[in-house]
């Protein structure tokens, strides 16, 4: 049975929603363990004839209203106990609906995650990536971890979410986990897309996202010159477990593919292209969108580089890639090797790449296709650097140039 709660129900009137005969509306408060809700009764009343909570005298309007007033008194508890008797979760939205005759539900929120994500299950490989699956596992299981510290609960139900939920789940991330700002809107992202199932299943009356925005703030990609992609690559390494990632992270710079994407490079995915040539064939990690990159020559004198490795051989696999928190620790001290000052991390070589490319007169569309975007927007961001950066070397030549 649902353990017994602190239940109370009261009425009040709403001074500031007065009417032209100075009637004011009456309201109903039901409260459940603190929290509560107020809705209209639909009843009216003169202020000097309300006082503590009930209309006061003996004119058949106020014996009338305080009948009323019973009922939904009478009705709220009646809710409460057929809850109770039925062990459902209880909360003042729930009676409340019961009352009015509204639908209720029991879905709760892990409920709804759980469905999100066994849909999203189904479809992997046929329009969702692993990568989208395991990031909203991720993403129910910091639901779990918010739902315990904030509320003290293991679930709360649907008809629970609100505005000041969301809020208070981004600060969740902001200041619990240390998330900067876009990181804590994916997340909520994340949630909106979970909690728009049971908007569009009409488990849910309102949107409780409907006033609030997850808007991303635009970063600032880094890249790599030529020169500098150049002066890794060449540079004499003697520790083995560098020289490997400094090569895959080589091999994503001159191909455009992500970390997963080089991890999970296979020999199959090497095929000859339109023109004769080796190409990559690979379905994005994250997208599961093809991808097709020409092979450059440094990127063959890799692949040939680790053909006779054993874990190759073995495996099928390309190279051998450790833990992308491992690769990104040792491309620091990769850079610190080449003398890089750039904070370099795996996902530098692929913005490398995407804005070489540009530069050298690539269209936007080719480049679009090499990266497997869903949307050409997405690499058009690459074309901004890459025109911010003709603008800062133009004011360098136009500086030389007005100095002769």
């Amino acid at each position: 049975m649902e353990t017994l709660k602190t239940f109370g129900t009261s009425f009040i009137i709403k001074k500031q929603k007065a009417d032209k005969e100075s009637k004011l509306p009456i309201y109903m408060r039901i409260t459940v363990d603190g929290k509560r809700i107020e809705f209209s009764t639909k009843e009216w009343i003169e202020e000097k004839r309300w006082q503590n909570g009930r209309p006061i005298g003996n004119t058949p309007i106020a014996k009338s209203v305080n009948n009323i007033l019973d009922a939904y008194s009478s009705k709220a508890r009646e809710c409460y106990h057929y809850l109770i008797d039925r062990s459902e979760i209880i909360t003042p939205q729930k009676i409340a609906d019961m009352m009015r005759g509204r639908k209720t539900t029991d879905k709760s929120l892990l409920w709804l995650c759980d469905k999100y994500i066994e849909n999203i299950s189904n479809l992997v490989d046929n329009g969702y990536a692993d990568a989208t699956l395991t990031r909203y596992q991720t993403t129910k299981r910091h639901i779990e971890a918010f739902l315990k510290k904030k509320y003290k609960k293991d679930d709360i139900l649907i008809t629970e979410l609100s505005y000041d939920f969301i809020s208070d789940f981004e600060i969740y991330f902001k200041r619990t986990r240390k998330c900067n700002h876009n990181t804590s809107m994916k997340y909520l992202k994340n949630l909106k897309a979970i909690v728009n199932l049971a908007v569009k299943n009409d488990w849910l009356d309102k949107d409780p996202f409907r006033k609030f925005t997850c808007k991303i703030e635009p970063v600032e990609r880094g890249y790599l010159t030529e020169e500098e992609v150049l002066k890794i690559y060449e540079k004499e390494i003697s520790i083995e477990r560098l020289v490997i990632i400094r090569d895959a992270f080589i091999l994503a710079c001159y191909s455009g593919l992500a970390y997963i994407d080089i991890k999970q490079l296979r020999k199959e995915n090497i095929v000859k292209g339109v023109d004769g040539q080796n190409w990559i064939f690979i379905n994005r990690g994250k997208t599961n969108v093809l991808s097709k990159v020409p092979l450059m020559p440094i990127s063959e004198e890799i692949i040939a580089k680790y053909q006779t490795k054993e874990y190759c051989k073995k495996t099928g696999y390309i190279i051998p890639v450790p833990s992308n928190q491992k690769v990104n620790a040792y491309l620091k001290e990769i850079a610190d090797l080449a003398e890089i000052t750039m904070n370099l991390t795996f996902h530098i070589a692929r913005h490398s790449f995407a804005t070489l490319a540009l530069s050298y007169g690539m269209s936007i569309e080719s480049v679009s296709k090499m990266l497997g975007h869903n949307q050409i927007r997405t690499t058009q961001i690459y074309a901004k650097v890459t025109e911010e950066k003709i603008a800062k070397e133009m004011v360098a030549f136009k500086n030389r140039n007005t100095k002769r």
